[in-house]
């Protein structure tokens, strides 16, 4: 059986060198990424860190890229170095 695990969906990049960005909690995600390929422009990759602590790993890092968040709850918009940052973050 899967544990839980927090995401990332990296699904726009803009001519600005920003990064649009998705950042959830899953069972599985398989299954969320092919749902999210039918609600978001373009999917580029995903990024999918296993844990049991999906909950306060997801908090952590909506806290840390608050500043960053869309009109979306768990949408952000990142530079190149911010997305650097949040796969640091995700270790």
């Amino acid at each position: 059986m899967r544990t839980h695990g927090v995401y990332i969906i990296f699904y726009s990049f803009t001519l600005r060198f920003k990064c649009r960005v998705k950042i959830g909690q899953t069972k599985n995600h398989d299954r969320r990424l092919r749902e999210y390929q039918t609600h978001l422009p373009i999917v580029a990759f995903s990024y999918w860190k296993e844990t049991e602590n999906h909950v306060s790993l997801e908090k952590k890092i909506h806290g840390q890229f608050k500043e960053y968040r869309k009109s979306r709850r768990e949408f952000f918009e990142l530079s190149v170095w911010g997305v650097l940052k949040l796969l640091w973050a995700m270790r």
